[in-house]
């Protein structure tokens, strides 16, 4: 069995689209950049904002950095965290592991302090064992492989995400992969390349406890 679960926070355990699609709406659009459609910006949710602003929309560094301030002003100090939702049967699901003695991590590219907050808020703290991010957006510790690394307090563990970056960081720091189609990555006909696939949060369940 199991006894390190480290999962991906966006798009894993919680639908936290609305307060990020409206922070980066108002993040691209201080910086005078044309704001893209809802499908675009909805691949900016997970990975690096330095990634999303430079290499989809083609800002400079500078531009970049100043975009990536106002969004992380917004979602800080503007409501913007409050605003999600965990997906049915996570609060089940991580209460479960923790009583059965598994150390829960949660592991993101959100900055630390942003990702903290949210996790409080979520009301999921108390079964959680390590909160880890990069030190701010863009940061050299955002690589999210090691991030997983710095995460890791077992020697089963396992790696839960939405996206292509979660499932390629885990097989780099060498962990089991879970990709979960239920969140903004992968869909049901992706093709994950994940150990294991799962579309629900049930079957997430049934995985970690009695499959692994």
């Amino acid at each position: 069995m199991i006894d390190n679960a480290l999962f991906d926070w966006d798009g894993t355990l919680v639908d936290s689209s609305e307060g990020i699609l409206e922070n980066l709406r108002y993040a691209i659009d201080s910086v005078g950049y044309p704001v893209p459609d809802e499908k675009t910006l909805r691949t900016f949710i997970g990975p690096s904002l330095v990634w999303a602003f430079t290499c989809v929309l083609g800002m400079d560094e500078s531009t970049a950095t100043q975009a990536i301030s106002n969004y992380v002003y917004g979602y800080s100090n503007k409501g913007g965290y409050k605003k999600f939702k965990l997906f049915g049967g996570v609060e089940d699901l991580i209460k479960t592991l923790y009583l059965s003695g598994v150390k829960v991590s949660i592991v993101s590219a959100k900055p630390t302090a942003q990702l903290r907050m949210v996790v409080q808020e979520s009301g999921l703290m108390q079964y959680v064992d390590k909160v880890v991010g990069p030190d701010g957006e863009g940061k050299k510790d955002s690589d999210k492989s090691e991030l997983i690394k710095r995460a890791i307090s077992g020697k089963n563990v396992v790696m839960v995400g939405d996206s292509t970056y979660d499932i390629t960081s885990a097989k780099k720091a060498e962990v089991t992969s879970v990709a979960v189609t239920y969140g903004f990555g992968f869909t049901k006909n992706s093709e994950t390349y994940a150990d294991y696939t799962v579309d629900s949060v049930q079957d997430l369940k049934r995985i970690l406890l009695k499959e692994l």
